[in-house]
């Protein structure tokens, strides 16, 4: 009995010891080594977190001078609604951050950072991010020229934009995202900024039309199409696809759903390598044009809540097959009034095996792909010219063969010398320049 009573008492003592020790730890890590009133400052989350929440600049600038040297995990900045001083040199003294957060609290503060703001933390920042600033006075992003180390940056409910130049031309730099900001049309494009390492920019709801998002694109990622990975442009005002978009060698995913574009012209999303994500829905397409998708394969692809009536063989047979080919991959097509004549007999009734990989194909009338009666289409031709249209069109039988058309007329032509036809050039080329020719 003696033995279990000083168990029990041995046992409450740890539990209270351990949880004192673990009191006593939080606290530590809550803790900062120096005072920066007015502002905040926490070490509980990796490292020590500065935070100024209505603080003037002024005020900033001196608790620095005093400070002594220190590496901050994060340094957070939300202006004073009466702020109307800029951003002066050496802003933080000789402290780095890792991460730099400016929030403008009033859409009236014209936001300025001189050049040498973050000197300090040139080769130390890794994150930038701007939010609710008006950018009207802040002519570039010299402010970062010297950030070698810099990955990502971004930018929020912001606007009036003139340039970005100033951004570090340095292969760190990965990550660009700007959202939900305005004032592009003043926007100039005064040279490449090298940013060869871009992976991901994001660039969804700014209300972009296509004259200004063609000047963020060259402006930011044309020294990138090497690099680019994923590209989003949803929620914008966009009519076409943009001219740069079929440059980026390694573009793996696009988003661009969500804005007013009605054509997509020959040749707009022919890629030099697979696409795993293209999302086209909730826009206004009423016609795509011969070869847009070129020969690559496709993963999914989303053309939902458009206006499409015509799912033509030579834009999207090669697709399907390439999806069918590797084994994964659907072409979305809900809300789309397609019109279910002879021109679907290419897929009905001569390439059924397609059919798997076409998720809501569904006439004008309701009926979905699959209810269609392959002897409906027994007696449609095989291929019909598109109206106003003349060249060369894949044959949808075989690949070592293709159609001319001029004036409407149809003329059936062979490959020489074991050659397949490319859609994506409209003319004979090696086997292993079509992948879906090339099983």
């Amino acid at each position: 009995m003696h033995l279990k009573c000083l168990s029990l008492v041995i046992a409450s003592l740890l539990l209270v010891m351990t949880s004192a020790m673990a009191v006593q730890s939080e606290g530590d890590r809550a803790v900062c080594p120096e005072d920066f009133s007015p502002c905040t400052c926490d070490s509980s989350a990796g490292g020590q977190n500065v935070v100024c929440d209505q603080v003037s600049v002024q005020e900033i600038k001196s608790l620095f001078s005093r400070t002594t040297a220190a590496d901050l995990a994060s340094f957070k900045l939300t202006t004073s609604t009466s702020e109307v001083s800029g951003i002066p040199a050496d802003f933080l003294g000789n402290t780095r951050a890792s991460s730099i957060s400016i929030n403008c609290s009033s859409t009236s503060y014209e936001l300025t950072i001189d050049d040498n703001a973050f000197a300090s933390s040139a080769t130390f920042t890794k994150t930038v991010s701007i939010s609710g600033c008006y950018f009207v006075q802040q002519r570039n992003f010299n402010f970062l020229s010297g950030f070698g180390d810099m990955t990502a940056l971004n930018i929020f409910n912001s606007r009036n934009f003139t340039s970005f130049q100033g951004l570090p031309s340095q292969p760190n730099l990965y990550y660009i995202s700007i959202v939900n900001c305005r004032g592009f049309d003043s926007l100039v494009n005064e040279g490449k900024i090298t940013l060869s390492g871009l992976k991901n920019l994001y660039l969804y709801d700014n209300e972009l039309n296509d004259r200004s998002a063609a000047t963020v694109l060259s402006s930011l990622a044309s020294a990138s199409i090497e690099s680019l990975e994923e590209l989003r442009l949803y929620n914008n005002r966009l009519r076409r696809i943009p001219a740069l978009i079929p440059s980026f060698s390694k573009l793996n995913q696009l988003m661009m759903e969500n804005n007013n574009i009605d054509l997509i012209i020959t040749r707009s999303l022919s890629f030099y390598n697979d696409v795993s994500y293209l999302h086209l829905g909730n826009n206004a397409i009423r016609s795509i044009e011969p070869s847009a998708f070129g020969a690559h394969r496709f993963g999914t692809v989303y053309l939902h809540q458009n206006n499409l009536t015509r799912f033509e063989s030579y834009v999207f047979q090669t697709m399907l097959e390439g999806m069918v080919q590797a084994g994964y991959g659907s072409v979305s097509l809900y809300e789309n009034p397609i019109d279910c004549d002879c021109h679907l007999a290419w897929l009905i009734l001569h390439k059924p095996e397609l059919l798997a990989v076409v998720d809501g194909g569904q006439c004008s009338d309701s009926i979905m792909f699959t209810d269609l009666n392959p002897d409906a289409f027994v007696d449609c031709p095989v291929f019909t010219c598109p109206a106003n249209i003349d060249g060369n069109f894949p044959n949808p039988l075989s690949c070592s063969s293709y159609y001319v058309c001029s004036n409407g007329n149809d003329v059936l032509v062979e490959c020489p010398g074991g050659l397949v036809f490319n859609p994506a050039y409209q003319l004979c080329d090696w086997a292993y320049n079509v992948p879906t020719c090339n099983a």
